[in-house]
């Protein structure tokens, strides 16, 4: 029988096509599983098991008396924890046994108890002070100061005593200031400030007095500043 020799040209060039489309696909998928491989291996390699930061720290102390000692420390870490239900300002989160209190202050003192002072709640200025000791995770009662206040400023002075001064009592912004010894859980007056003030600022200078800075009184900001050597 006759055969049609155009056919078969055509049947032969068709399946040259093919064979040729058929190992272009093969090389590509096997490009693609390869780039696969790669990136799953890289993957595997530098996130899943590499090897996660520690949290500790390792500190040598060498002593000229002692064989080096090596202590290991927890490294200080924030986490966000998300966002509150209600914003809010001039606050603290506390647990108090003297109950609630907003405007108040905490002075970190030298045992490495914190001293919360006054404050205010329910319109009523507090006059009370706590003592929360951090190691033990209780809170004590630091005694009452001299005179009820809010929106006032407390420092720690290099005598180890606790310096309260200014801010307001609920009707009168306040120039006194009182001192508060760790030792004895007693308050002292420390005599009265130049100026009345509240929302002030102090700062403890090299030489150990206190530089009182600004603040508000009679519905208008302060800039006076003034010296005091309290606990001297």
């Amino acid at each position: 029988m006759p055969t049609n020799s155009a056919y078969v040209e055509y049947d032969n060039g068709s399946n040259r096509c093919w064979q040729h489309r058929r190992s272009k696909m093969i090389i590509i998928v096997i490009l693609l599983i390869a780039i696969l491989a790669i990136t799953l291996g890289l993957l595997l390699k530098f996130v899943i098991l590499s090897p996660k930061k520690s949290s500790r720290e390792i500190t040598t102390i060498i002593s000229s008396t002692s064989a080096p000692t090596t202590i290991t420390t927890q490294k200080s870490a924030w986490l966000n924890t998300g966002d509150m239900n209600v914003a809010r300002h001039e606050y603290t989160a506390s647990l108090l046994p003297d109950g609630k209190r907003q405007y108040h202050i905490a002075i970190v003192l030298s045992n490495g108890k914190v001293l919360v002072t006054g404050g205010s709640f329910g319109g009523t200025t507090q006059g009370t002070a706590e003592l929360y000791d951090p190691v033990k995770d209780l809170w004590d009662k630091a005694g009452t100061m001299i005179h009820k206040r809010h929106n006032h400023v407390g420092i720690l002075l290099k005598n180890g005593e606790a310096l309260v001064s200014g801010g307001s009592d609920g009707i009168h912004v306040l120039k006194s200031a009182e001192l508060y010894n760790s030792s004895t859980r007693r308050w002292k007056s420390a005599g009265d400030m130049n100026y009345k003030r509240e929302f002030h600022a102090a700062s403890l200078l090299a030489d150990g007095r206190v530089l009182m800075i600004g603040g508000f009184y009679g519905g208008a900001g302060l800039s006076s500043t003034e010296l005091d050597n309290p606990g001297f």
